[in-house]
């Protein structure tokens, strides 16, 4: 079943390896969630039918079920210039299941904006995210994509970098909540305007963003800079 799950997702058949899924489970080899959380994250592409797939074979205790959205949200990134809408849809029907978005569902929402053609959509993608209450108003967001789009010169690593920086980002939402950042009295970056394109781009702002951190996060945080 794997084989034919994968290789329909490959010849990018959405409604074929939902349907390979369904079938799988009608044979009484139920698919468990860490087998349902490795497709997801190749069905972006056609988030309608992984959608189908949570709610039809994802039941279970409410992390476990998040983590099947976050997926399939991550998975949109390979969706190209759609992948925010996408990612969003992923997002309402995640709220739907009466489930509550957490930092995990910030990261993954900002790795979908990864699937953006240029660091500037990206950046404005990642702001009108900002301003519609999907992500917090927290400048660690700003840094990530800069630094992946900056460092990267294939696009299709951005998948395999955003995962080596999950750590950090947890360790760091962690210590530099809003209330930690106002407490020790640092302010972020004043936020470029959409049209402010320069800005939007410019790796100086992601270097200050990274410096501040490395002044205010308690000493074994801030060595994961």
């Amino acid at each position: 079943f794997s084989a034919v799950i994968f290789g329909r997702i490959r010849a990018k058949d959405g409604p074929g390896s939902a349907q390979a899924l369904y079938d799988m489970d009608e044979a009484g080899f139920v698919p468990h969630h860490r087998f349902l959380h490795r497709v997801l994250r190749y069905m972006g592409l056609f988030h309608e039918e992984g959608l189908q797939v949570i709610r039809r074979l994802g039941q279970g205790k409410a992390q476990s079920r998040l983590r099947l959205y976050h997926a399939l949200m991550e998975g949109c990134m390979d969706s190209g210039a759609d992948a925010i809408a996408r990612a969003l849809s992923v997002h309402a029907a995640l709220t739907e299941d009466d489930l509550t978005p957490t930092a995990e569902t910030h990261f993954a929402l900002i790795k979908a904006a990864m699937g953006q053609p240029s660091l500037l959509e990206a950046q404005r993608a990642r702001q009108k995210l900002q301003e519609g209450g999907y992500l917090p108003q927290h400048p660690i967001f700003e840094p990530l994509l800069q630094e992946c789009f900056l460092l990267l010169k294939r696009r299709k690593s951005a998948w395999m970098y955003m995962d080596t920086r999950r750590a950090w980002y947890r360790a760091v939402m962690e210590a530099a909540t809003p209330e930690a950042l106002k407490n020790w009295g640092w302010q972020p970056l004043p936020e470029a305007s959409a049209s402010d394109e320069e800005a939007l781009v410019d790796p100086e702002r992601c270097l200050r963003t990274f410096e501040g951190y490395y002044k205010l996060l308690p000493a074994p945080v801030a060595g994961l800079l």
